[in-house]
């Protein structure tokens, strides 16, 4: 009697444990807050829940009055286990050190674009996706010129004789082999993009009167008389509309998304960096679109860098990032981006070397002040039709920046 009395009250214990198992893990869960679109993450989101039996309560705080709030909260201590923004505090994060360095998959990550406190070099966020700059092409208009698609421009040069035999006088005028926006910010884009500056690192200098800045803008110049109209209206009346206006235009890999609007899709979309030389070497300005890092008011830490990792595989972090045509920040997701987004391909190709442009205290905040004159946008069409040299309006830019510069750094001090 007493054995038997034993074994029920052995195996009612045994349900009770099993019972109090299963509701522990029912009741594991983690609260995301995000600082930007959602829709594409709750498409996703299930399959973490799924995998893991962690819920996720995600909350959206998309207009600025959301986000000041959000802040506040964080703040007062109160806030979420996960962050998918950039909160510009490195207090309001937890450290990420430890948990990389332990995780087998950290090789893969752009680290470079990850985000560390100045103070200390902790890294406290994570990239959510890329987005680099360089030249798109529409390759069915390569192919009607007689060019290999898949074989564009290596060099400055090349791009030059690639764009003379891609422009076409039509019925409706003459439509260019290259584009771009035409205005002086398009001297920095190429620039940078073959490992060049505008301002010293400590952001004190300008470097707008170097060899490399001179060389950029006469190449420009070249490229513009190439494939433009001298009389074209490309001034403020220019429809920025690839690829129905040029086989080649410069800008990054969200112009996929122009092609998928005209229904176009598979090996129609290209992606390239051309350099200044054969031998030079490229390094595509890139930055992260956003980031994602475990909240110092954590309570759950651990399903919170589960949810991270697992947002950052290969196959997430390309579904996440195919919608908004960036790139996933890891660079062994070539299959995936294929199958997410075949349209990114050529794009994904040109991450393993890219790089973070930056600019230190108020280097770029003045830059913009420099470039605005009307002075200089008339001088810069000057320099793009051959009526005057290249040096002529850099010179002048360089002193206006350089001025603006110490004006900067002199009001810095006062404070």
């Amino acid at each position: 009697m007493n054995n038997r009395f034993l074994k029920v009250v052995v195996l009612v214990l045994a349900a009770v444990l099993s019972l109090g198992t299963l509701t522990a893990s029912a009741a594991r869960s983690i609260e995301v807050w995000a600082f930007s679109s959602v829709n594409d993450l709750q498409q996703l989101i299930p399959q973490f829940e799924k995998s893991t039996k962690v819920t996720v309560h995600l909350v959206a705080y998309t207009s600025r009055n959301d986000r000041n709030t959000a802040l506040q909260q964080l703040m007062a201590g109160r806030g979420p286990d996960v962050v998918i923004g950039n909160l510009g505090d490195p207090e309001l994060y937890s450290s990420l050190n430890r948990l990389v360095e332990r995780w087998n998959q950290w090789r893969f990550i752009t680290s470079k674009f990850a985000l560390r406190d100045e103070a200390t070099g902790n890294i406290y966020a994570l990239p959510t996706g890329i987005r680099i700059n360089g030249i798109a092409i529409f390759k069915p208009a390569f192919t009607n010129s007689g060019l290999d698609p898949n074989r564009p421009p290596a060099s400055w040069e090349d791009l030059a004789q690639t764009a003379a035999k891609l422009t076409k006088t039509t019925s409706l005028g003459r439509q260019a082999g290259f584009e771009c926006a035409w205005d002086i910010n398009v001297v920095e884009d190429f620039l940078t993009q073959n490992n060049g500056r505008v301002v010293s690192e400590d952001g004190r200098r300008s470097l707008l009167n170097s060899q490399p800045a001179k060389q950029t803008l006469a190449f420009l110049a070249q490229l513009f008389q190439t494939s433009r109209d001298y009389q074209h209206e490309y001034w403020g009346n220019h429809r920025y509309n690839f690829p129905l206006e040029a086989p080649m235009s410069m800008g990054n890999s969200s112009q996929a998304r122009a092609l998928a609007g005209i229904g176009q899709a598979g090996n129609v979309h290209g992606a390239f960096a051309p350099k200044r030389c054969t031998n030079c070497s490229i390094a595509p300005p890139a930055s992260a679109t956003g980031y994602i890092g475990i909240a110092r008011t954590a309570k759950n830490s651990q399903d919170a860098w589960n949810f991270i990792t697992w947002f950052l595989s290969p196959e997430i972090s390309a579904a996440y990032n195919a919608g908004s045509y960036n790139l996933p920040p890891r660079l062994d997701a070539a299959n995936q981006v294929a199958k997410a987004q075949p349209l990114l391909v050529d794009w994904y190709k040109l991450l393993p070397n890219a790089r973070i442009v930056s600019y230190s205290g108020r280097g770029y905040e003045v830059l913009g002040a420099a470039f605005s004159s009307r002075d200089v946008e008339s001088m810069f069409r000057k320099v793009l039709r051959g009526e005057i040299d290249s040096a002529v309006l850099l010179d002048q830019l360089h002193y206006q920046y350089q001025e603006a510069l110490d004006a900067a750094w002199a009001a810095e001090r006062l404070r």
